[in-house]
């Protein structure tokens, strides 16, 4: 709170890539359509959520999966107008690595040149 007992004022910034996969992996696709205004707005309700700002990327390889990141952009946009800035880093290429002596498993992007995008590593 600032010193007049006015709420805080605060900026949301969301990592899309980790987020997808983070809930992915950990719920499958039970939680992909999260409101994340709605959430930010639970987990800091003494703040004034001003914006949230959605970094991401387009996967170019994948027809479906371009199709629903943009009707889950467009619903975010259309229930909080004015409230959800998204910011596309880039277009990259899905890679999914098994190591399958251990059963470790790791996502990452890669951008149109084919280099991993350390902005969007995991």
């Amino acid at each position: 709170m600032m010193g007049d007992g006015a709420p805080s004022r605060a900026i949301a910034d969301v990592d899309g890539f980790n987020l997808y996969n983070g809930i992915h992996d950990a719920y499958d696709r039970r939680y992909l359509w999260l409101d994340l205004v709605k959430l930010f707005e639970a987990l800091r309700p003494r703040n004034e959520l001003i914006r949230v700002k959605y970094f991401t990327a387009i996967l170019i390889d994948d027809p479906e999966t371009q199709k629903r990141q943009a009707e889950y952009i467009a619903a975010l946009k259309a229930a909080h107008p004015g409230r959800v800035d998204v910011v596309v880093r880039a277009t990259t290429h899905m890679v999914r690595t098994i190591f399958r002596r251990s059963g470790f498993r790791t996502s990452f992007a890669m951008n149109a040149d084919g280099c991993v995008d350390p902005r969007l590593l995991r």
